[in-house]
Order: structure tokens, then C-alpha cells, then sequence
């Protein structure tokens, strides 16, 4: 599953949000900060 599919689908923000978040850096997965599309 697309990583900004699922923060609009949890309820985080809309996917266009998701994707917005993610290329500013404000996303971590497991403490790690996301900042490129991509899959869980």
C-alpha cells in the first residue's frame, strides 16, 4: 500500500495532504523521516 494511501485512509490527512507532508519531511516511519513516495 502507497504510504500517502495510508495516512488519508487512517484518517492523518487527505492524499494530496499525505503526499504535501511527505516531500516536506514531516512524515518518520519507524523514526526514520520520509520524504519520497512510496509503498509500505
Amino acid at each position: 500500500m502507497r504510504l500517502q494511501k495510508y495516512l488519508a485512509h487512517r484518517g492523518v490527512a487527505s492524499r494530496r495532504k499525505a503526499e504535501e507532508m511527505i516531500r516536506e519531511g514531516v512524515v518518520c516511519v519507524n523514526g526514520k523521516t520520509v520524504t519520497e513516495m512510496g509503498f509500505l
